[in-house]
């Protein structure tokens, strides 16, 4: 997919169950199935490939239809709101859609989902802590609605406001929502995998090479943000991943080395045996630096969140959710 241009490919050495496996995990099957069309020539594409590129075309069609209408619904109440982590994924479909809006509190839910009939879902104490809901919509979409807060603790009040305004129109389909810009996107990205290692997603990865390698980040402003937040090495940690495997899809470096000097990225950081980054020693690093530098700055409310992270790893690690309360019910909203 990094090819430019694309190919020659021998399609007959390719492993096309585990390339199809890879792929839907990654959430890139359909980008990867209309790669493979154009530097397959006049070989076949097997066809449980084509039907699942197909039947991700399907479920992305979904997404769009509900993200259409919550984006509708949330500009007739004049709600601030952005669709994170969900443009890069189309034309395949996240795992969940993510909404960030900007009321603090879950009531405005109600009046989000008037005309979208969703059910509430049991929250888990991170979920919860956060200030995040979560519901399951039509053809079992998963959605999650962040309530002006950012970070696996809600630690970020402050970034998911800038974040609202520097929001932009982006294209889904025919469906014109409002997405993070560029640089808050590869913000997000970074804090995503800060501390919690979730196992990277081929579509995340690849969406922000392509706005890195198009010029499409203004890196003072990344820079800027990053250190208010606390969070530069952590940020040059995923850059210098990135900048790994463009190396070693492309023979090409991705970013120059003194940008990575500048974000203090790490060799050391990115060493691990699995696609789970960055590595557990080098995650806890950067928790650490992350809570000293909340510490210092003086915000008390973020750092008492953020201190809660090991007690929250243990519980998520065994599955345990939250209590129903009188207004986590899954009744339709």
């Amino acid at each position: 997919m990094l090819l430019e241009p694309p190919g020659p490919l021998e399609v007959d050495d390719l492993d096309w169950g585990e390339l199809r496996l890879a792929a839907q995990r990654g959430g890139a099957v359909v980008r990867l199935a209309d790669r493979l069309t154009q530097v397959a020539g006049d070989e076949p594409i097997p066809s449980r490939f084509t039907e699942a590129a197909a039947a991700a075309c399907a479920t992305a069609q979904h997404v769009v239809e509900i993200a259409g209408r919550l984006s509708a619904r949330c500009n007739e109440l004049g709600l601030g709101h952005a669709f994170l982590r969900t443009l890069d994924a189309y034309p395949d479909a996240p795992p969940t859609i993510e909404l960030l809006v900007g009321h603090p509190k879950s009531d405005i839910d109600a009046r989000m989902f008037a005309d979208l009939p969703a059910v509430r879902r049991r929250a888990f104490a991170h979920h919860w802590i956060a200030n995040v809901t979560s519901y399951t919509a039509a053809y079992g979409t998963r959605i999650f609605v962040r309530h002006g807060r950012l970070g696996r603790l809600g630690e970020h009040a402050r970034f998911a406001r800038l974040l609202l305004t520097r929001a932009l129109p982006g294209t889904f389909g025919a469906t014109r929502c409002a997405v993070p810009s560029r640089a808050d996107h590869l913000l997000l990205l970074a804090m995503h995998q800060l501390y919690t290692r979730p196992a990277f997603r081929l579509s995340d990865l690849y969406g922000a090479i392509e706005a890195i390698r198009t010029g499409q980040i203004d890196w003072d402003y990344v820079y800027g943000t990053a250190l208010s937040l606390g969070i530069v090495p952590a940020v040059g940690s995923y850059l210098h991943y990135a900048d790994r495997m463009h190396l070693a899809a492309t023979q090409r470096p991705l970013l120059p080395v003194e940008l990575l000097t500048r974000f203090e990225a790490a060799p050391d950081d990115m060493i691990s045996e699995s696609a789970y980054f960055p590595r557990l020693q080098a995650a806890g690093r950067l928790y650490l630096q992350h809570l000293r530098w909340t510490l210092e700055s003086g915000r008390w409310h973020s750092a008492a969140r953020l201190s809660l992270l090991p007690l929250l790893a243990v519980l998520r690690a065994g599955g345990t959710p939250l209590p129903r309360t009188a207004n986590q019910g899954g009744g339709r909203k």
